[in-house]
């Protein structure tokens, strides 16, 4: 989900409190959340994983 939502919110204005900034933020919790998660499943959801880092790099 946070992928996602930084997605969303980094095409947002920040004149309505969103935006590039806001997007960094929800995108690092991303990436901390792939990197702690588990799964007993031996298909597990990591689709965007690979695809968090080089956008977070953008981020500096």
């Amino acid at each position: 989900m946070s992928l996602s939502a930084s997605r969303a919110i980094w095409t947002q204005s920040e004149q309505f409190g969103d935006g590039r900034a806001m997007a960094c933020a929800v995108l690092k919790q991303a990436v901390e959340k792939f990197a702690t998660f588990t799964s007993g499943s031996d298909f597990p959801p990591l689709w965007g994983q690979k695809d968090s880092k080089p956008i977070l790099a953008t981020c500096n």
